[in-house]
């Protein structure tokens, strides 16, 4: 009998290998559309039931996790860090995204690097995105910042005119 690697196995046929489906891939695509589903406060009920309670009054993205949280809650809170990697946000006029607590600029949450807390220290936890832009464009609080990394960051997001509904 021949050994063969999970992986091998996992590719289709016309590809030599069986066919099986990668379940570990699948549940990690699974657990991030369920981090996406309710980042995006998708209309449905069980999502609904996860924002009244379990979120509450928290920030998802940025939540901790609670001690006694079920197996499938703690996967989903987990699944986080990697679904950040993969979301992008579209900034227009910035009311709906939270400056510290979403992953609006990069791959990670604004909250967690102290030099932008540092330069942003008069904008209190729960600041929009939209204390930065004026008139459709990035402002003072942008152009005058110190850290000249951020600031490149901040100004190659683009701000999206089209409409908000």
């Amino acid at each position: 009998m021949h050994q063969i690697s999970a992986p091998t196995l996992c590719l289709q046929n016309r590809e030599g290998g069986l066919g099986i489906t990668d379940l570990k891939a699948w549940n990690t695509a699974a657990y991030l559309g369920f981090v996406f589903k309710i980042a995006s406060k998708e209309k449905n009920l069980w999502v609904n039931w996860c924002w009244s309670q379990l979120i509450k009054e928290k920030h998802f993205w940025s939540m901790k996790m609670p001690r006694d949280c079920s197996w499938v809650w703690k996967h989903i809170l987990k699944a986080r860090t990697e679904t950040i990697k993969h979301v992008r946000y579209s900034i227009a006029d910035g009311k709906n995204t939270l400056l510290w607590h979403d992953p609006w600029l990069s791959d990670s949450l604004l909250i967690l690097d102290d030099l932008v807390r540092d330069e942003w220290s008069s904008l209190d936890g729960n600041s929009k995105v939209s204390v930065l832009i004026t008139d459709g464009k990035w402002n003072h609080l942008v152009h005058n910042l110190h850290n000249l990394q951020l600031k490149e960051k901040v100004l190659a997001v683009e701000i999206n005119l089209r409409k908000i509904e």
